[in-house]
């Protein structure tokens, strides 16, 4: 057969396509396949083995160059089950097709898929997927897939969502997480998509995971997630992994706001930890890709972990991790090692604080559990670890930073710059240490440390692996004799440098209180300040008297505080002490106090002459 397939257009207010039926422009001759268009103001609904596709057939030669499109536009879009799907697939020669959906409200798929892919017999490029919605749910193993399964590369995977995004469980038969996968199959030859996500907020629940993964021939491709939110919980992933042939791709996360990691799930007998990975597998010649994080905060928890190391013969890669609040490690590694032949890599992490907890480590080590490996020193090159804290670096429950190297390597530099504190609290066990040991001939690492003070931790050797219950910074070689150099700076500022001293005389009178016994009588009425007494505490035996009566020998005598005339134009007036009334009901003032009438006395202030 000779001839393009047609294009198909549908206008409606809604669209449900069920129970085997499907809409279709593919070509199975030579030919290219048809676009499809649907312009839906509601929903558009797939279930019970519903489909639409555009596909280059298996017996199909396309004209070079040319792809077909699937373009949605609706009010929402929902698939309901794993026999229903939207997909743009090559199974000849020729390219897979694009897909392209713009959905006003929710996308939600329930074990459905959209895919565009090279089949096992297609040769030619995966087409892109791209997908703005407002909210889009995943679940029960639903993927979005740019995959190769023959020979060719996959295509973009991007999503734009207003809102929030959730990928959440696996697919209990087949055991596919949901989420969105750019892969090159084992058997398939090209590179993995790259992958852009753009919201609000992304939460991988349950195993829901973005990967970039390739088991055949060729790379993996980038991950980049744009959010205000992140959390990866009970086994939700982010990754790009070789374990064919290749070099895994690189992951950047820029967050607004939070990053949260923890936990794992279980699935058919085995354990999916949290994380954001870019791994080699054993048998891989390649590298790992870098991972770049931006953060408001960041916690790593229950087993969730940051890694880029490698397993085969390969560098790992570089981590840069970047919080403008908090760092918090519990139970928890941040990794980039070489458990294989190649280069450890480097970790570089600037943060407000960073703690580490129960058995929580830093790692870049090399070969560390490889002891059949003849690795020589002058093939690698240090891994190493720089730690930019502004505040305080603490460590607890056995946890570690380590740059450790086994088989002949040679131990990696550790750069702490901590303008607080290095802390670390007693740990039972092998305690909580920060190590750059060398095993089997090779030399001790540097650590230099430069803060303000270091507390719980001391220096020492051949500690590694030792249940010491102490807390120790070791550089030291296996044998002793090529250990590297610890170099440790501790501010001379004292840490109640600058504390003001307090005065001993907390009160002065005569400074802060305008006093009624000033020329100008007046200002006694605008204000006053009253002392009531001592508290209890008795005078010295050497203070003056200061009752306003005294009683000597039994006889009461009083302590008259005399007040001297004030001169004024029409004579010499006496300050009124005390208030008389008499029989007829006149109210006389009279100079001084009134004894046995307290409550008509009027008390100055004591210091007034």
């Amino acid at each position: 057969m000779v001839g393009n397939a047609g294009s198909v257009e549908i206008e409606a207010n809604s669209l449900t396509i069920s129970d085997g039926g499907f809409v279709s422009s593919s070509t199975n001759g030579q030919g290219n396949a048809g676009n499809i268009t649907l312009n839906i103001d509601d929903a558009v609904t797939l279930t019970n083995d519903a489909d639409i596709f555009s596909d280059v057939d298996s017996n199909a030669i396309t004209e070079e160059g040319t792809r077909s499109t699937v373009a949605i536009n609706a009010g929402s879009l929902s698939i309901a089950d794993a026999e229903s799907s939207i997909s743009a697939s090559t199974l000849g020669q020729g390219n897979a097709g694009n897909i392209n959906l713009n959905i006003t409200n929710t996308t939600e798929l329930n074990s459905g898929n959209i895919f565009s892919q090279v089949t096992a017999t297609g040769v030619g490029e995966g087409g892109s997927i791209t997908l703005n919605t407002n909210n889009l749910s995943l679940l029960d193993g639903s993927q979005i897939t740019a995959g190769v399964f023959g020979t060719g590369d996959a295509g973009i995977v991007t999503v734009n969502a207003s809102g929030d995004i959730t990928f959440q469980g696996v697919n209990p038969n087949s055991g596919n997480p949901s989420g969105i996968l750019s892969n090159v199959a084992e058997g398939g030859a090209g590179d993995a998509g790259d992958t852009v996500i753009t919201t609000t907020n992304l939460n991988l629940i349950d195993g829901g995971s973005i990967t970039s993964d390739v088991s055949g021939e060729g790379n993996a491709g980038d991950i980049q997630v744009n959010t205000a939110t992140l959390s990866l919980i009970n086994g939700g992933r982010i990754s790009s992994n070789v374990f064919g042939t290749g070099n895994a791709g690189s992951i950047t996360i820029d967050a607004s706001e939070s990053i949260n990691i923890s936990g794992f799930t279980d699935f058919d007998g085995s354990s999916r930890f949290s994380q954001v990975s870019s791994l080699t597998g054993s048998n891989v010649m390649g590298d790992a890709g870098s991972i770049k994080i931006n953060a408001n905060s960041l916690t790593i928890s229950d087993g969730g972990f940051v890694s880029s190391s490698t397993f085969g013969e390969g560098n790992s890669g570089q981590i840069d991790i970047t919080t403008q609040g908090s760092i918090e490690l519990t139970n928890s590694t941040i990794e980039s090692s070489t458990f294989g032949t190649g280069n450890g890599g480097t970790i570089t992490i600037n943060a407000e604080d960073l703690t580490l907890d129960n058995q929580a480590g830093i790692f870049a080590e090399t070969a560390p559990q490889q002891p059949e490996t003849t690795l020589q020193p002058e093939e690698t090159t240090p891994s190493e670890i720089n730690l930019f804290i502004d505040n305080t670096l603490t460590l607890k429950g056995n946890s570690t930073i380590s740059a450790e190297a086994a088989n002949s390597a040679d131990g990696g530099n550790i750069n702490i710059n901590a303008g607080g504190f290095v802390v670390a609290f007693p740990s039972e066990g092998t305690g909580s240490d920060i190590r750059a040991n060398a095993a089997e001939g090779g030399s001790g690492g540097e650590i230099n440390i430069s803060t303000q003070q270091i507390l719980g931790l001391s220096e020492a050797e051949g500690t590694s692996g030792l249940e010491n219950n102490s807390n120790d910074i070791d550089a030291s070689s296996e044998d002793g004799t090529l250990n590297g150099e610890v170099t440790l700076s501790e501010s001379d500022t004292s840490i109640v440098q600058g504390a003001t001293e307090l005065p001993t005389n907390i009160i002065e009178p005569n400074q802060s209180v305008a006093q009624a016994c000033s020329n100008n009588q007046d200002r006694g009425i605008a204000s006053n300040f009253v002392i009531k007494g001592r508290g209890g505490v008795p005078s010295s035996p050497t203070a003056p008297l200061n009752s306003e009566t005294i009683t000597v020998n039994g006889d009461v005598a009083t302590n008259s505080n005399s007040h001297s005339p004030i001169s004024t134009s029409i004579g010499e007036i006496t300050l009124a002490r005390g208030v008389i009334k008499t029989a007829d009901g006149k109210i006389i003032l009279t100079p001084n106090p009134v004894s046995g009438d307290a409550s008509r006395t009027a008390h100055g202030a004591l210091n007034c002459g």
